[in-house]
């Protein structure tokens, strides 16, 4: 508007004149306008596909559905919000290869492919309520690129002025940034604590931050938390199990010696080959919206539509069947075992899962408790974090089972007149049964639980350390004790 008015009358336009319009315009659009919904870099589209705000001057954009990718002129049905930190693509080429940015970010082939299906997922999903969006958590020692290799994928999903940022301190602060990108980015990631996992796990699927709205005394203003993020580090932040199991970890190789180059070397490098690899990953994009409503996951997990992505990637550049999805479910278990040796409870379930002689053991909440007990450390047993009771022991191991199951131990609660827990290893969690429904404990007498509990050993009678394989956690009932 301000360069139009330049244009007209050959001088700029004043505050109060721009004040003016910006009134009247809000006064027609009240009385006579529609609402529309605004997106952020990524927008679904009418019908199929998908819409890509190229952010450039001429308001462009780009269309992507199971054609294939174009570029589109600006219209008035495709609206985008930009924010004062967004800045623009360049001109894709469509004919470019994805494959090239493997220049710029040290990972193993399958892990490349992986990211680059991660990548392509979170362009490919719009912030639209039945999106969930998977966390890429880039990991490595010092001087492995971690930061540079996050930049690099902010500019070809998100490129913005605040590039990698500090995590905010509080969930309010975290919306707030949520609602000026598509993607967040954060460095250098030290320690998460459980109230900003529990904010990056709303964000993964949205919801509602709410708090007391200025200068009232009981109105209440929401902020809406839904974002696809990137997180890099050197030190374990995992944190909470269930903040694990949203997200895909990569782990950067580091450079050899003469592999490493200048910072400025290696943009201008990109810059070059930007165009292509930007192209190339629209028509990755495109590919995979023609095979994916035939994708069937080898093994789904919980984020079963990234899982579907990865099938369909699979398929179209000829990767084996299961290749992405088992390199992606084995990360997961990976991550949610780091999780687990952080919790003093699970860790002592853990080791003694690995002692048990018999692939199951039934044992009564307390019998339970006071073993596990004896087999924690000292420090464990003062330690906060370390239940104080069978009950709240109990409690906690619902928290449990789902990071359990992917290590291969199966819990199952038996309920009556008297109550058990039974720990069974099941190896592979594929292969583990689905959830059950409660067992009577006055039906079916829970067997070695008498022999259990005469045992004077911690575990069974058996103190050697035996292989347990996966760990894989099984629920037959949800109750409390």
């Amino acid at each position: 508007m301000v360069r139009a008015f330049y244009r007209q009358k050959n001088r700029t336009l004043k505050q109060r004149e721009f004040n003016e319009i910006v009134e009247e315009l809000n006064s027609i659009a009240d009385e006579e306008g529609r609402e529309v919904d605004l997106y952020v870099r990524v927008a679904p589209a009418k019908g199929k596909g998908i819409n890509i705000d190229l952010c450039d001057e001429y308001g462009r954009y780009v269309h992507i559905d199971e054609t294939g990718p174009s570029i589109c002129e600006p219209r008035s049905d495709v609206l985008f919000l930009r924010t004062a930190h967004s800045r623009p693509l360049p001109t894709p080429d469509f004919k470019g290869n994805y494959v090239s940015l493997a220049e710029f970010v040290n990972l193993p082939s399958t892990e490349f492919h992986l990211l680059c299906g991660l990548m392509s997922y979170t362009i490919a999903h719009p912030k639209v309520d039945s999106t969930n969006y998977v966390f890429a958590v880039l990991k490595g020692t010092q001087g492995s690129g971690k930061t540079q290799a996050s930049k690099t994928i902010q500019k070809l999903i998100d490129p913005s002025a605040t590039g990698a940022q500090t995590l905010p301190s509080s969930d309010r602060e975290l919306a707030i940034l949520s609602q000026n990108s598509h993607l967040m980015v954060f460095d250098n990631m030290r320690d998460l604590s459980n109230k900003m996992s529990d904010a990056l796990c709303i964000a993964a699927t949205g919801g509602a931050v709410g708090g007391r709205q200025l200068y009232t005394d009981d109105g209440q203003k929401n902020l809406y938390l839904h974002s696809a993020i990137l997180l890099n580090g050197i030190h374990p932040f995992m944190g909470q199990t269930d903040f694990a199991d949203r997200c895909c970890v990569f782990e950067l190789q580091q450079f050899r010696p003469g592999q490493r180059k200048d910072p400025a070397e290696m943009q201008a490098d990109f810059d070059r080959l930007y165009p292509e690899i930007l192209g190339g990953f629209y028509q990755l994009i495109a590919d995979i919206f023609r095979v994916l409503p035939n994708a069937t996951p080898t093994n789904p997990g919980r984020m079963i539509g990234f899982c579907k992505w990865l099938a369909a990637m699979e398929q179209v550049i000829n990767l084996p069947e299961g290749s992405l999805q088992d390199a992606y479910r084995s990360g997961q278990q990976d991550m949610q075992l780091e999780s687990l040796l952080d919790n003093p409870l699970a860790a002592a379930i853990l080791d003694f899962a690995e002692r048990m002689k018999e692939s199951s053991l039934t044992l009564s909440p307390s019998d339970l408790y006071n073993r596990l007990s004896l087999l924690a450390q000292f420090t464990n047993n003062r330690s906060a974090a370390w239940p104080s009771s069978a009950a709240s022991m109990s409690k906690r191991l619902h928290g449990l089972q789902a990071p359990l199951l992917s290590q291969g131990i199966l819990i199952e609660w038996t309920r009556g007149k008297d109550r058990f827990i039974t720990l069974r290893k099941v190896g592979d969690p594929v292969q583990a049964p689905a959830p059950e429904v409660e067992k009577n404990a006055e039906a079916e007498r829970p067997v070695g639980a008498d022999d259990a509990v005469a045992s004077g050993d911690p575990v069974g009678g058996d103190n050697t350390v035996g292989s347990v394989g996966r760990i894989d956690i099984h629920t037959n009932t949800i109750s409390s004790f």
